[in-house]
This record gives structure tokens, C-alpha cells and sequence, in this order.
């Protein structure tokens, strides 16, 4: 009895039976196999897509909402994100003293401060004032750093 189970265990766990089985059960439960080689088809690309980098999904819906104009090849290069631009003052760049030094213009320094950098300074004519204080910071004119911070 044993050995006639072991072999029976034995023919199932083959491909191609296992495979027949699923076939004859889908067509019990009303799928055709015309519809449960789509299920797999899609099961499949499913599989093939988890090991996929965002990149080369991104290119292939490209190239599939594309496949319908005639004109394009199919082996278009992985098209690149846009180039990020640096905006001035999004970034901590220095404090007064280094962007004082690094730019010429009191506009070019106000321009390149981030928000809590503007909070802290105002300017009057040609001088940088700190705002906790009145205190001169910064003469333009003769490009002289009285206070750093």
C-alpha cells in the first residue's frame, strides 16, 4: 500500500502533472484554457517585475504606451530623470563671513541666505544689520565683517 501512495506522490510531483492538474481543476471551476494561459502569462510578468528597477518599468510603460506608433524602434535608450537645478538659499551655504567673502554684492549674499539666515539679518543702504540687536554686521563698501554670527 505504502509503495503505491509513494508512487503516486511521485507521478504528481512532476511539471507536467501538476501542471495537468491545475489545467483540470480550472476547467472544473469554469475557466477555459485559452483564459488560464493569460492568468499565467500575467503571473509571470508579475514575477519578472519584482526584480525590476524602477528605472527599466519606467522604461517599459514608455515604450508600450509608445509600441503603437509605428515610427519608433523598441530599443530607445532608458530615458534619464531631469537634471536636478540647485536653487540659491534652499541649502545652508556659510554663515555672514563666508558668503561676505564668497559673494560681492549684498544682493548676491541675501539671495544665496535661507530663511532663517533672512529672519536674522536686514539691511540699510549699503550695511548688514543683525536684527536681534541693531548691531552693524557687514559694510559693503568697504567689504568689512564686524560680526560673524
Amino acid at each position: 500500500m505504502k509503495s503505491q501512495v509513494r508512487s503516486i506522490l511521485h507521478g504528481i510531483e512532476s511539471s507536467q502533472n501538476i501542471e495537468h492538474i491545475r489545467r483540470i481543476s480550472a476547467e472544473s471551476k469554469g475557466f477555459n484554457a485559452e483564459n488560464l494561459n493569460k492568468a499565467y502569462r500575467i503571473l509571470e510578468r508579475n514575477e519578472e517585475e519584482k526584480y525590476k528597477s524602477e528605472d527599466q518599468k519606467n522604461h517599459e510603460r514608455f515604450v508600450r504606451k509608445n509600441k503603437k506608433m509605428s515610427h519608433i524602434t523598441h530599443n530607445l535608450p532608458i530615458r534619464e530623470g531631469r537634471p536636478e537645478i540647485k536653487k540659491p538659499g534652499l541649502e545652508f551655504e556659510g554663515n555672514l563671513r563666508f558668503l561676505a567673502e564668497k559673494y560681492k554684492t549684498i544682493d548676491e549674499i541675501f539671495k544665496h541666505m535661507t530663511c532663517g539666515q533672512l529672519l536674522r539679518w536686514y539691511v540699510v543702504e549699503d550695511k548688514v544689520y543683525r536684527m536681534k540687536d541693531n548691531k552693524l554686521a557687514y559694510i559693503e563698501s568697504t567689504r568689512e565683517i564686524l560680526l560673524d554670527n
